[in-house]
């Protein structure tokens, strides 16, 4: 039996996520939408990876992710370079002003979370921890 509830509140975050956009630092034009965040955020903590490393990271098809790298691209925020051992590849690396973004991209999602989880009561927090905990475990075992 579905308990609506739960369901309500799961839309409700999907639908505060997906419409998440994060301005970078340097400005101008719009922001990044979530998978491009957690597309610097893959290649800013991993070492270079290629499109394909790169959409299995994030669970996206290859068409998604080469529209996202190109985007990226053209921002100036990510470059390919030829793969030294397997010339038919390319990696991904940040540039610097892709690595700058990512800074400020982190900085701005963690006074969110910490701004967040002070406004939640301990008991609040330790059943948020568990209910998702849990939500992830049945949803990467689906996956």
């Amino acid at each position: 039996m579905e308990d609506h509830r739960l369901h309500e509140a799961f839309m409700g975050l999907v639908r505060l996520v997906s419409a998440w956009h994060f301005d970078t630092p340097e400005g101008g034009g719009p922001g990044l939408s979530l998978s491009q965040a957690a597309a610097l955020h893959a290649l800013d903590t991993e070492p270079p990876l290629s499109q394909q490393e790169l959409a299995a990271r994030l669970r996206l098809e290859k068409s998604s992710v080469s529209r996202l790298v190109g985007d990226l691209e053209r921002r100036g925020l990510l470059e390919r370079r030829r793969d030294e051992d397997n010339r038919r590849l390319n990696q991904l690396r940040l540039t610097d002003a892709g690595r700058a973004a990512h800074k400020g991209l982190s900085s701005v999602f963690h006074g969110h979370f910490e701004r967040w989880s002070a406004a939640l009561a301990p008991d609040e927090r330790e059943a948020l921890v568990r209910g998702l905990s849990a939500l992830l475990r049945v949803a990467r075992e689906d996956h």
